[in-house]
């Protein structure tokens, strides 16, 4: 199993000369001090304002976007993609990965539960994060 250590050796490898190595250096000093509580879900808004909270503005959506597929990646497995479908109602559905793809390049998406046509589903269907089992097993202890 990686330590922090391991994983920020990592990180400096691969992308420690990239303009937005420090978010991501922040980013992985806050996913290894996630508590048991928060595991079940992280949205792209939690990493960007944990960001912003210590740069401001100084990092876009793009480079937080960068920043937590590579931690989705092999060589720092910290995150795991999620998908879900929030309908009008606020009842939420998760969507594999594949579906998702499809909803959105397609435009064409159907209630999980009731089977009509959803309109937008690239309004209703969003990403979120949740930590690997790498990243569960070390929270555990």
């Amino acid at each position: 199993m990686q330590t922090r250590e391991d994983c920020l050796q990592i990180l400096r490898q691969d992308l420690g000369s990239k303009s937005f190595y420090p978010a991501a250096e922040h980013i992985l000093n806050f996913l290894f001090a996630l508590k048991k509580s928060e595991l079940r879900f992280l949205p792209l808004s939690r990493l960007m304002r944990v960001v912003e909270l210590k740069f401001g503005a100084d990092f876009s959506q793009s480079d937080i976007f960068t920043i937590s597929q590579y931690f989705c990646g092999e060589r720092v497995a910290l995150l795991s993609t999620k998908f879900e479908f929030i309908d009008h109602e606020d009842t939420c559905y998760e969507v594999s990965v594949s579906d998702a793809i499809t909803a959105i390049k397609t435009g064409e998406y159907y209630h999980p539960e009731y089977g009509y046509r959803i309109s937008n589903p690239e309004q209703s269907i969003h990403m979120f994060f949740v930590p690997s089992i790498y990243l569960k097993k070390h929270i555990d202890g």
